[in-house]
């Protein structure tokens, strides 16, 4: 296209938008303002206040938790007493934490320490108990409380769900978690 061409739509379009303004102002009623006068095809405004609100994004799962990576935590030799527990079941603790103390048949103490951060998920510590380096672990501690959750889920709440979607599962506590295939 030419400049030319381009120059009169130019104009055309900067009459038609003056001309418009020109009508407006001559049939506006003299002496009342645009705020008071009668605008009979004015849409009608409802202002309402915004609230929060939360909705369930629950699914209902049936199954099982199985721990990801558990360590068994036994006494490095044989012969021990459990003393004294300082951990049970369901409780977190961190790495080098004392989980029970022990004497020694010949006298003294010594304690048990947890290798590895996590939740301790079994315990057959007794007060009285004789541990053993080789029986029954004293503790068991699911390592980083990481668990996977195998169960059936209704097909409707399918769509819910995604692999690494973290979520909460309320089992004997409420328990951190993130879904993987496989």
């Amino acid at each position: 296209m030419s400049t030319k061409l381009l120059g009169r739509r130019h104009i055309a379009t900067r009459g038609l938008a003056l001309a418009a303004v020109w009508v407006t102002t001559l049939t506006a009623p003299a002496g009342v303002s645009a705020d008071e006068q009668d605008i009979p095809n004015a849409a009608a405004v409802s202002v309402l206040k915004a609230t929060r609100f939360c909705f369930s994004a629950s699914a209902q799962v049936t199954g099982i938790l199985i721990p990801r990576n558990e360590t068994a935590v036994r006494p490095e030799r044989p012969g021990l007493k459990v003393a004294e527990i300082l951990a049970e079941p369901g409780q977190s603790v961190t790495a080098g934490q004392a989980l029970a103390r022990l004497t020694r048949p010949e006298g003294g103490t010594t304690q048990v320490s947890s290798p590895v951060a996590g939740l301790v998920s079994r315990s057959s510590a007794e007060i009285g108990a004789v541990a053993s380096g080789k029986g029954e672990a004293l503790f068991n501690i699911v390592t980083g409380n990481e668990f996977d959750l195998v169960g059936q889920v209704p097909s409707g709440d399918l769509a819910k769900l995604a692999v690494g979607q973290a979520a909460k599962v309320m089992a004997v506590g409420p328990v951190k978690w993130t879904a993987r295939s496989g």
